[in-house]
Parts: C-alpha cells; sequence; structure tokens
C-alpha cells in the first residue's frame, strides 16, 4: 500500500483549465491512471466558465474562484482496488480582504465530502481537507470539486492524495 497523489499547480497557469500538473513517483500509477475513462489526461475544469488565473498580493499567480464558481478535477480510479483515505490539500489564501473563505470539497458523483476554512491574510496557508471514503473504488468518472460558500479562495495548488491505497 502506498499515498498515491495528483497535483494541479496555478502558479504559471494561463487559464484555469491549464494547471501544471505533477503525479506521486509511484511505479504502475501515473497520469494515464488518473484519467477519467476515455481520456488521457486528468482534466481541471472549470466548471461554470467563470474562474480566471491572475497576480494575487500571496506573490503568485493563482486560481481565483468566488461565489458562484467551482473549480472541478475530473479523474477516474479504474485501476483502484482500495485505499484508506482521501485528503485534498490546498494550497492559497481567502481571497477577500476582510475575512476568511469558506468552501466546500467534495465527489459530485455522490455528494461526500467536507467543510473547511482558509484564512485571508496576505500569506500562504496549507489547508488539509479529508474527505474520508467520498472516492468510488474503480469508478471510471468522478471528481473533486471546490466550491466557496463564503468569499472566495485564491489557490496556488491542489493536491488529491489517496492514503493507503492499493492498485
Amino acid at each position: 500500500m502506498s499515498a498515491l497523489w495528483v497535483e494541479l499547480d496555478y502558479t504559471s497557469a494561463n487559464s484555469p483549465s491549464s494547471p501544471s500538473w505533477s503525479f506521486s513517483n509511484t511505479p504502475g500509477w501515473g497520469a494515464k491512471q488518473w484519467a477519467a475513462s476515455g481520456k488521457s489526461w486528468p482534466e481541471a475544469w472549470d466548471l461554470y466558465n467563470n474562474m480566471q488565473v491572475k497576480w494575487d498580493p500571496i506573490g503568485s499567480d493563482a486560481l481565483i474562484i468566488g461565489s458562484g464558481q467551482a473549480l472541478q478535477l475530473m479523474i477516474g480510479l479504474q485501476a483502484l482496488k482500495s485505499y484508506q483515505k482521501a485528503v485534498v490539500r490546498l494550497e492559497g489564501r481567502g481571497y477577500a480582504t476582510s475575512s476568511s473563505a469558506q468552501f466546500d470539497v467534495y465527489n459530485p458523483l455522490n455528494n461526500c465530502g467536507a467543510s473547511a476554512k482558509m484564512a485571508h491574510d496576505w500569506s500562504v496557508h496549507v489547508v488539509d481537507v479529508d474527505i474520508g471514503n467520498c472516492m468510488v473504488i474503480g469508478g471510471g468518472t468522478q471528481a473533486v470539486r471546490i466550491k466557496p460558500t463564503v468569499n472566495g479562495l485564491a489557490l496556488l495548488r491542489v493536491r488529491l492524495t489517496l492514503q493507503g491505497a492499493s492498485w
């Protein structure tokens, strides 16, 4: 058993759907294994076509996800046999200048996930959101959706980790 992860990096992205990608150095599990059925690579979706990547005062370009917006990481886990838990790590800050952001992180396939908060000051914050067993083992098409509920987010990176995974 091992930890599998996929990471989206927006610090040099041109658009919400074109982050840099990196993957755990795991023999037998790479980009193709993270891809949804019929795809060769996982995808980042601007779910409502209204997000943007722009310079943020934390010192880098960031994906700005505001109210009424959502980022969706589209994946498939066809070869996955088991895992202990899924954790989504977000690096960034709450985008509002006056208060923290609140957001949901969930798999829209089964509406399973958790809520979290991120501080709004001018430093990079790291928030790990434990979404437990929300990912469907062997599922060909599923997602991780990040949706602000109070204020927006400025995200540098998003990482999905499946801890204790076997395939």
